[in-house]
């Protein structure tokens, strides 16, 4: 074997420490922003973003395990369901920005 089989030391040995660093501060931007906006939307909105939180999860603890950020199908899914979430949560919480400083 030529290459680790865990997506998490094969992401350190690629991209070294600050490699691995600019990735967890990403994922840690987008966790952030997500459960900001899972507390202002409600509806169809929050289970979309429930959802996408669980599947991001799920990745997460399966990568643990799997090789899985290896294969582009897996990872176009993932990013489109990341794209679609932060959009969804973007889009509610620039309209409370909008409607702050239209009170000014």
């Amino acid at each position: 074997y030529v290459y680790p089989h865990l997506d998490y030391l094969s992401l350190l040995t690629d991209g070294g420490i600050l490699g691995s660093l600019l990735v967890l501060l990403g994922a840690v931007a987008w966790v952030r922003m997500v459960v900001r906006g899972l507390g202002t939307l409600s509806g169809s909105r929050r289970t979309f973003l429930a959802a996408a939180v669980g599947s991001f999860v799920a990745f997460v603890v399966h990568s643990l395990a799997d090789f899985d950020a290896q294969m582009p199908a897996i990872m176009l899914v993932m990013v489109t369901i990341m794209s679609a979430a932060a959009y969804t949560t973007r889009q509610k919480l620039q309209r409370r920005v909008n409607s702050r400083m239209m009170m000014l």
